[in-house]
């Protein structure tokens, strides 16, 4: 009994320790609202806007001066080698879910100033600002 109880413990605490690590693991993505980040587009300068929607997708309407790097396409990260890791990036797609995970790799590849669009393109809309 006291053998199987120190494998369940054992278990438990590689359980943990793997979580731990793996959390750890994860860059922090910092969101901002829709006016947060038009506040930082028309007062900063450099400030880079990523669209990371696919072509298709924008067709309907962009954030006026946005990039468009297509996380859904092979090797997309590639794009992502050339661009300046110091410069602002406000990254966004529909909702927040692609942007969310460019933002991470982003993160991860070194860039120093990533933040994600809460709520997407949705909220820019919901907030009247304008499409291109």
């Amino acid at each position: 009994m006291i053998k199987c109880n120190l494998k369940r413990v054992g278990f438990l605490l590689i359980t943990v320790v793997l979580y731990c690590y793996s959390a750890k693991a994860q860059p922090v993505i910092e969101t901002v609202k829709a006016t947060d980040m038009k506040k930082a587009m028309d007062s900063e300068s450099g400030v880079v806007v990523l669209d990371v929607r696919r072509p298709t997708e924008i067709v309907v309407g962009r954030i006026p001066g946005a990039e468009n790097i297509d996380i859904r396409q092979d090797e997309f990260w590639l794009k992502f080698k050339v661009l300046n890791k110091d410069k602002k990036y406000y990254v966004y797609c529909n909702n927040d879910g692609r942007s969310t995970s460019a933002a991470r790799v982003m993160k991860q590849m070194g860039f120093k100033n990533v933040y994600n669009l809460r709520g997407g393109i949705a909220a820019w809309k919901s907030e009247g600002y304008l499409l291109e």
